[in-house]
């Protein structure tokens, strides 16, 4: 408690200091129907003051403005205590709090530095409190200590009351305790001597006058509505009316410009506007979204895009147009300020053509597009939506211009697209050159074009080159040249290019035979004959029947075999069975590895006294067919026409076929070649069961 006593003695002394000290704040401000001002003159920083116990060097603010006090330098209240920083108050955004009991201000403080005091964050509360006591002028000071860091500080003076001002007695009353007037349901302020009521806004009349429209809230004094009046400057608004109570009609006479607007009830509470008006309509239709009306003054105020007195120009400047753009199109570029347009998509036609691709340059003073083809001087009009700018006769395409002039009268310039039309005897760009005959047929002349004259190359002829050389000029009198293709067309008894060779009978039937064509002579090869080698000496195969099975060449007097044979008269059977699948007990298909050739259809298989069906022929090597049921080993036998093969029980039929099944059953075959007979070759081996089913012999 000896803190709070030395607290309680110092805030007393500071406030009893004397008005010769500079105030740091003044406390003003007005509240709903409150006014207040006071004057609190001890709020300077002073020097050390002696306290009771242990604090000292303390100081005292109370105000927003920013006081140094260490490192809390927006503190409030601060101070040490045992040689510690001690915090009271610190400055928040809270505002006043105005009531008819007095000024209340409310901080939030922080914890402070000190290990006894205030380990966390607080409250508290400062308010000034009325004391209608007209003799008290001292200010008391009442602290509230509540434990921990909790303080209320209460200021009692009549310096900080409210008097009653002038209330208007027929709205109103003084109440003698807290000095505020009290108002009855149609007034406010201070005084009673404001209408209940807000006006939001005014249908304003032209300055002809005319019915107004105001809106507002008047719920307050709609049952007063009889009495209320309505002053517009120094006219009166005559046949007032509320629609309701949020509108209200009258009349106005003529005027001009800004008035003030009074309602009033008569009866000496009033409420006042000053955004009343007369309108000045604008003499032209200010587009929107481009313009409005300001009828204060009666013209249009424009949007930064746009100028002019209806707001339907673009704001734009062209001060000149490129000249270099000709008649076929091309570039233009507008030169001006642009900047108030650069955010519209400007449509931009020169004439009756539009021109598109528009780019601006950085600082918006050339406007590029591109512009198709014209001629002559337009006028040029850019626009977007409702705004237009133009600007007549700004424009003109440009004529091209030919190279020498077409070398007129050699030939005539197009003035659209620069180029010449020459003459049939002249060429070039500019026409300065001769034309050759048919340009000396290029690759196959050069034409001098001073001269017009061709000097053709060693394989054509003709004054434009046209004509073909034929070699050797055909060596007449054996050829004759046709100098359209440049070929000769030789006589019987002449070939070659230029029909420099002799012709050999029958070319010598070639490849039976070489011809000198120098002689005209054939040397033919063995076998032929004649002049044209074109007689054949036969020779005879061993068999001129090739055993059925091939063709005899008597060329060379042997037989060509088919696939299945092979030997001088085809006698040799090729057929060979290499393995065959076995299958379970019950039958199935199984596949034949050998070499068959190419079978034909008369082709059959046989595995023991079982013919094998549904034969299908994989290739030459491969065969598959279906076997019925049976068991043990077999022999088989493949047959094709007058051709046949057996091999020695080399089919078996089995229960459970084993991964790994190796039998000691020996496999001979019997091999009988002979043109309607079987041959069968013996032969002995093991056999392994793969998984791939395939029966491996080992011979």
């Amino acid at each position: 408690m000896k803190h709070l006593f030395g607290l309680f003695i110092l805030l007393f002394c500071l406030f009893k200091i004397s008005n010769s000290v500079d105030p740091y704040c003044i406390y003003q401000g007005v509240g709903d129907g409150y006014n207040y001002y006071a004057n609190a003159s001890a709020l300077a920083k002073y020097p050390a003051v002696n306290m009771v116990g242990s604090m000292d060097n303390f100081m005292i603010s109370y105000c927003d403005q920013t006081v140094a006090c260490g490192p809390y330098s927006d503190a409030l209240i601060c101070g040490t205590i045992e040689g510690k920083l001690f915090l009271m108050a610190q400055k928040t955004i809270n505002g006043f709090d105005y009531s008819t009991n007095g000024l209340k201000k409310t901080y939030i403080s922080n914890g402070t530095g000190h290990t006894t005091f205030c380990s966390t964050s607080y409250n508290t509360t400062t308010l000034f409190q009325c004391n209608l006591d007209p003799n008290d002028l001292i200010v008391k000071v009442t602290i509230d200590y509540s434990g921990g860091c909790n303080y209320n500080f209460i200021y009692s003076s009549n310096l900080f009351c409210q008097r009653c001002p002038k209330c208007i007695l027929a709205h109103g009353s003084c109440n003698s305790i807290n000095g505020w007037c009290t108002c009855d349901s149609y007034t406010q302020g201070l005084n009673c001597d404001q209408l209940k009521a807000t006006i939001s806004s005014i249908i304003n009349p032209t300055f002809n006058g005319g019915q107004i429209t105001i809106s507002g809230d008047f719920s307050s004094i709609y049952n007063i509505r009889s009495d209320i009046s309505i002053a517009i400057g120094s006219l009166q608004c005559l046949g007032i009316s509320f629609t309701n109570t949020s509108e209200i009609t009258c009349n106005i006479g003529a005027g001009q410009g800004s008035q003030n607007l009074v309602m009033s009830d008569n009866k000496g509470a009033s409420l006042n506007y000053i955004g009343f008006y007369y309108r000045i309509p604008c003499t032209v239709d200010c587009t929107s979204p481009w313009g409005s009306c300001n009828d204060t003054i009666g013209s249009c105020v424009c949007q930064s895009q746009a100028t002019g007195t209806d707001c339907k120009t673009l704001n734009l400047q062209l001060t000149t147009v490129s000249s270099t753009t000709f008649v076929s199109g091309g570039q233009v570029s507008l030169i001006g300020d642009f900047s108030k347009v650069k955010d519209l998509l400007l449509t931009i036609k020169i004439g009756n053509i539009q021109c598109t691709n528009q780019t601006f340059n950085n600082d918006f003073t050339i406007l590029d597009c591109i512009i198709g083809s014209g001629e002559g001087i337009k006028d040029i009009l850019i626009t977007f939506d409702k705004l237009s700018f133009l600007k007549e006769n700004a424009f003109e395409y440009q004529y091209y211009t030919c190279p020498y002039n077409c070398s007129f009268p050699s030939g005539q310039c197009n003035r659209y697209n620069g180029s010449c039309t020459c003459d049939d005897v002249n060429i070039g760009e500019g026409c300065e050159f001769k034309l050759c005959p048919l340009n000396c047929s290029p690759p196959f002349g050069v034409c001098n074009n001073i001269t017009g004259i061709c000097s053709c190359d060693s394989q054509t002829t003709g004054n434009g080159c046209e004509l073909k050389l034929c070699p050797l000029n055909c060596s007449p009198p054996h050829g004759v040249c046709n100098n359209i293709t440049g070929i000769c067309a030789c006589n019987d008894q002449n070939i070659g290019n230029g029909c420099q060779f002799k012709q050999c009978p029958l070319n010598c039937s070639p490849p039976h035979g070489d011809c000198n064509n120098i002689t005209g002579v054939c040397t033919c090869d063995q076998f032929y004959f004649g002049d044209g080698c074109q007689n054949i000496t036969f020779k005879e195969c061993p068999d001129s029947k090739c055993s059925n099975h091939g063709t005899c060449d008597t060329t060379i007097g042997s037989c060509i075999c088919d696939t299945q044979t092979k030997g001088l008269g085809c006698e040799q059977s090729r057929l060979i069975i290499e393995s065959v699948d076995p299958t379970k007990t019950d039958g199935g298909r199984t596949t034949i590895i050998g070499y068959f050739g190419v079978p034909t259809s008369k082709l059959s298989i046989k595995i023991g006294d079982l013919q094998c069906t549904n034969i299908k022929v994989l290739n030459e090597t491969t065969l598959d067919c279906d076997i019925g049921a049976g068991e043990g080993t077999h022999n088989v036998t493949i047959t094709d026409n007058d051709l046949s093969y057996t091999a020695i029980n080399m089919f078996e039929y089995v229960g459970q076929i084993e991964p790994s099944k190796i039998s000691g059953a020996s496999v001979a075959g019997i091999a009988i070649g002979s043109f309607v007979g079987v041959s069968i070759v013996g032969a002995g081996g093991y056999y392994q069961y793969k998984r791939n089913k395939k029966i491996e012999l080992f011979m």
